[in-house]
């Protein structure tokens, strides 16, 4: 477990090692402290990506993106391939003055859990894409101003809602 104290930082993490079932590698806010990954005036990828990782789990972090290359396109966190992955009890604040990226950008995965995230005023929400398994529960998607989810799978790659809130989506 990686615990990251309170602070701002404007990085991109490129997640290099895979965890296990019995040994997940975690990426957590320490208790009590916020803690921000903002792409506000860089240029850089995305704030984390998980890159053919398996067994990671994200949690706690307060995202904000607005300034992320090929802000249409990515998330800001990107899960490709891998998986058994995890993203919790994450914030993202999509307000800016251009598009954004979405919150998360999934493709080629596989049991992907979104739980406990609370996405505001981002241009899209969600994209997913080949994603089978895919679960997202307790999450709120509030004022995405073009569409909150994406799904682009074949009709056998299941995906589970559960207990979700989408409000004031245009």
């Amino acid at each position: 477990t990686v615990l990251i104290h309170a602070g701002t930082y404007e990085e991109h993490v490129p997640v290099r090692a895979t965890g296990d079932a019995q040994a997940p590698i975690t990426f957590r806010a320490a208790p009590g402290e916020k803690v921000w990954l903002d792409g506000s005036g860089q240029k850089r990828p995305c704030a984390i990506r998980l890159a053919y990782k398996s067994h990671v789990r994200l949690d706690g972090l307060y995202l904000r993106a607005s300034s992320y290359q090929n802000a249409a396109e990515v998330g800001a966190i990107q899960v490709i391939g891998g998986a058994h992955n995890a993203v919790s009890r994450c914030f993202y604040d999509g307000r800016a003055k251009t598009y954004m990226p979405y919150f998360i950008q999934g493709s080629e995965t596989s049991n992907l859990l979104v739980e406990n995230c609370v996405i505001i005023n981002g241009w899209n929400g969600s994209a997913f894409s080949h994603c089978a398994d895919l679960t997202i529960r307790h999450c709120v998607y509030y004022n995405c101003l073009i569409q909150s989810l994406h799904f682009y799978n074949n009709a056998d790659a299941r995906v589970t809602l559960s207990h979700n809130i989408f409000c004031d989506n245009i």
